[in-house]
């Protein structure tokens, strides 16, 4: 039955066609039928389109830039880093990376060497007592504080 009404369609001369649609249709020669299509007015131009390529492939670096940091973070996160210092430990770290090594390794490699806070050591030893007192290991904030209140 669909095939029947394209065949009585193709079979309209272009005046019926007008008549049946109610507006006139296109008049086209034979060379412009294979002629590649002209451009579309109001369509973007080949120089917009690159460029709106060139701003998504930038969005999309820099999404993957974000996303890796997201899963660096979430490793140091994992192995006990503070939340305070992530982004100094991802630096260091990022740093260690190579061709052979990646950052789950890295990662372990530096905390195993320079322990959860290689800028503030985790314990040390006081040395002598100022006060008299048993020599005990004192967190630096712990030794900086007794100093401060004169203890």
């Amino acid at each position: 039955m669909n095939e029947k009404r394209q065949n009585e369609a193709a079979d309209l001369s272009p005046e019926e066609a007008t008549e049946s649609v109610g507006m006139p249709m296109p008049a086209f020669s034979a060379a412009e039928e294979t002629e590649a299509p002209k451009e579309i007015p109001g369509s973007p131009d080949a120089a917009e389109t690159g460029e709106k390529a060139d701003e998504l492939r930038a969005e999309l670096g820099r999404a993957r830039e974000r996303v890796t940091q997201l899963e660096r973070e979430r490793i140091l996160l994992g192995q006990g880093v503070p939340e305070d210092d992530l982004d100094y430990y991802v630096f260091k770290i990022g740093k260690l990376v190579s061709a052979e090594k990646d950052f789950r390794t890295a990662a372990k490699e530096f905390l195993k060497e320079h322990g959860a806070h290689p800028r503030f050591p985790a314990q040390r030893s006081t040395g002598a007592s100022l006060t008299g007192r048993t020599t005990r290991t004192q967190s630096t904030s712990d030794t900086m504080n007794r100093l401060l209140r004169g203890q």
